[in-house]
């Protein structure tokens, strides 16, 4: 297989992958939701008991990870995911904490794709009505019409509906400066505002 060809089939596998990724998360519901937990605590522990060496100890050792992978820099990195309190012993709690988290995070992801899917489709319907009206422009132009005559009433329209949606256009351009330059936070995110903590749920061009 050519490499354009590979690049071709790894680009539609990870545009698959993304949309069942969206399609898996957008529609869950809660009872789904916790379904889907309960699974991954199951699979955590049954995860635990299967890689544990020595059934006669309580916890997971870096050297139980080692016939699972091909190198031992590999084994440790994987084994420091699930520690999260370094001290070289993972409990049947870390694994499933990790577990749980990975699902998690695979939520939010998806919720994040799904927005920014959104705030792209917005931004492309925007910037296709501003070319419409260009070649609009064109196209009367190429006919023979006098569009400085049109072209006043329509300033003088635009004027008018700047004082009604100015804010409306000032605040969207800002959030994309602040969603495609700074991109501080994610879906997902705890953020922390005059001591209290607050959860991104949904990020938009108009609000978060």
């Amino acid at each position: 297989m050519r490499p354009g060809e590979w690049e071709r089939l790894r680009t539609g596998i990870a545009l698959k992958t993304f949309t069942a990724l969206m399609k898996r998360y957008q529609h869950m519901s809660a009872a789904e939701e916790a379904a889907k937990l309960r699974e991954a605590r199951r699979f955590a522990k049954g995860l635990f008991y299967n890689v544990r060496g020595d059934a006669s100890r309580p916890y997971l050792i870096r050297e139980d990870f080692s016939p699972f992978f091909d190198s031992t820099a590999m084994a440790d990195q994987a084994f420091s995911y699930f520690d999260k309190d370094n001290d070289a012993q993972l409990t049947v709690r870390e694994m499933k904490d990790s577990v749980v988290a990975v699902f998690k995070e695979r939520k939010n992801m998806a919720h994040s794709l799904k927005d920014t899917h959104s705030i792209v489709a917005t931004l492309e319907a925007g910037i296709g009505f501003l070319f419409h009206f260009v070649f609009a422009a064109i196209y009367l132009l190429v006919w023979g019409m006098d569009i400085v005559k049109g072209f006043s009433t329509f300033s003088a329209t635009v004027l008018a509906l700047t004082f009604v949606f100015g804010n409306s256009v000032r605040q969207i351009y800002e959030s994309m400066l602040f969603l495609f330059v700074e991109h501080a936070f994610d879906v997902g995110d705890l953020l922390e505002v005059e001591a209290v903590q607050y959860r991104v749920k949904k990020i938009d061009l108009q609000f978060i």
